[in-house]
């Protein structure tokens, strides 16, 4: 489970005194009405993996869930997978698999299960994270993306801003978003 979040005290006081008594921590997330399910699809990744598995530990906002798909990788990947979020976390596909059938099989073995109990304020809304072996998004990447989606809640899909894994000065893309009708959204009025 990704660690860093901003904890806060949960205090109560003594019926008999004004003292306050610290009685345990709880996490405080950052834009807690959206539940994040995290999908890596991992294809023979090994060289990248512990620094992207790394990143998405470190965010400041993190995922309730966090599922991974290996693509019949060869290299080392699963033994790293399965070291860093336990066999039970992984999704096993073809090695033909492509991007898009990874996440569905993601999404399908995942489905039901219950995301990580961390504050909801009231309504939720439910995301997917898709991230690729090779990415390794900026500690504040996930809770820029939910920023957005505050800005924007007629958006479906929201992108970030990719850069070069060797060379971070090359921009790959800049983000976008999209609306449930499949428009673009510029945000922009």
């Amino acid at each position: 489970m990704p660690t860093g979040t901003a904890l806060h005290d949960a205090t109560h006081y003594r019926a008999t005194d004004d003292r306050r008594i610290m009685t345990h921590r709880i996490p405080l997330i950052s834009h807690p009405r959206h539940v994040v399910t995290a999908v890596l699809v991992a294809h023979d990744g090994a060289r990248w993996l512990p620094t992207t598995l790394q990143a998405v530990k470190m965010q400041r906002r993190p995922v309730q869930r966090f599922v991974v798909v290996d693509t019949g990788s060869r290299d080392e990947s699963r033994t790293i997978l399965e070291h860093a979020v336990g066999a039970a976390s992984i999704v096993d596909a073809p090695r033909d698999a492509g991007f898009s059938e990874a996440v569905h099989l993601a999404v399908a073995a995942f489905a039901t299960a219950p995301p990580i109990a961390l504050p909801v304020n009231g309504s939720s809304v439910e995301w997917l994270w898709l991230l690729h072996d090779d990415s390794a998004p900026e500690p504040r990447a996930l809770e820029a993306l939910l920023a957005l989606a505050d800005q924007m809640p007629s958006a479906a899909v929201i992108g970030p801003k990719l850069v070069d894994w060797h060379d971070p000065e090359v921009l790959l893309e800049v983000g976008h978003a999209v609306d449930r009708g499949g428009h673009r959204q510029t945000g922009i009025e």
